[in-house]
C-alpha cells in the first residue's frame, strides 16, 4: 500500500503541473486576444476619425468623388477697362488706347472693343494676357490676329464677342468666366504689338469699373 501510495504522487503532481500550464497559457492567449482586440479598435478608431476630416474637407459631389476645391463663386455682371500706354507713346506716357470689356453674368457673355484713341503706328497684333502690372504675361485670348496695318492708324482696331474656343494658353479648355475672374484678381492685361514695338508697344492692366450710380430723380439736389 505504501508503495502504491508513493509510486501515485509524481502522477497527481504532473497532473497538478499541467493544469497550471494550461491555466498559464489560457491567460497568455486571453492577454494576446485582448491586446490584438486594443489595436483593431484603436484603428479602426482612427480610420473613423481620418474619415470624418476628409468628409469635412473635401465635400462630396452628386458621383460620390470628393475633391478639396472650394466651389468657385461666378462672377458679377459688370464692365472693365485698360488705358494702353507704353514705348509707342513716347516720353509723355499718353494713352494710346482703351480696351473695354462688358461681361453679362446672366448668360456668360463678354463683349470687348478695342479702340486707338491716338496715333499708333503699324499696329500687328492685340491681346489679353495673363500677368501682373509690369510683369511679362502669357497670351490667354487674341483680339488682333494681323496682319498689319501698315501707316498710322487709329479706331477700333477690334470688337465682337470672346467665346470659349478663343481661349489659348494658360486657359485652354476653359470659359470666358474664367478668364473673367482672372480680371477680377488684377492679374490679365491688354496689349498692343507694333513692327517696331512687337511686344508690349502699349499696355495696361485691366480693372472692373465701378457700378454707375443711380440718377437722381428730378429736383433732387442732395449729395
Amino acid at each position: 500500500m505504501r508503495r502504491q501510495m508513493h509510486a501515485g504522487r509524481p502522477t497527481h503532481a504532473n497532473s497538478r503541473r499541467s493544469r497550471e500550464e494550461q491555466v498559464h497559457r489560457r491567460r497568455f492567449i486571453l492577454i494576446v486576444s485582448s491586446l490584438a482586440l486594443l489595436v483593431v479598435v484603436t484603428a479602426a478608431a482612427s480610420y473613423s476619425s481620418q474619415e470624418e476630416v476628409l468628409a469635412k474637407v473635401a465635400p462630396t459631389d452628386p458621383g460620390g468623388s470628393t475633391t478639396s476645391q472650394t466651389p468657385q463663386v461666378s462672377p458679377a455682371s459688370g464692365s472693365y477697362v485698360a488705358d494702353l500706354t507704353g514705348p509707342a507713346a513716347g516720353s509723355g506716357a499718353t494713352k494710346i488706347a482703351v480696351l473695354t470689356l462688358e461681361y453679362d453674368a446672366e448668360t456668360g457673355t463678354l463683349s470687348y472693343m478695342l479702340d486707338v484713341t491716338a496715333e499708333l503706328a503699324n499696329p500687328s497684333v492685340a491681346a489679353i494676357c495673363q500677368g501682373s502690372p509690369g510683369a511679362k504675361g502669357t497670351t490667354v485670348v487674341t483680339l488682333f490676329p494681323g496682319p498689319t496695318l501698315a501707316g498710322s492708324f487709329s479706331g477700333v482696331l477690334a470688337e465682337g464677342i470672346l467665346a470659349d474656343e478663343d481661349l489659348v494658353g494658360p486657359l485652354r479648355s476653359s470659359t470666358v468666366t474664367d478668364l473673367v475672374r482672372l480680371v477680377d484678381a488684377g492679374t490679365a492685361y491688354a496689349t498692343i504689338g507694333t513692327t517696331d514695338f512687337p511686344i508690349d508697344a502699349v499696355r495696361g492692366q485691366l480693372g472692373r469699373l465701378p457700378p454707375a450710380l443711380p440718377e437722381a430723380p428730378d429736383g433732387d439736389t442732395s449729395i
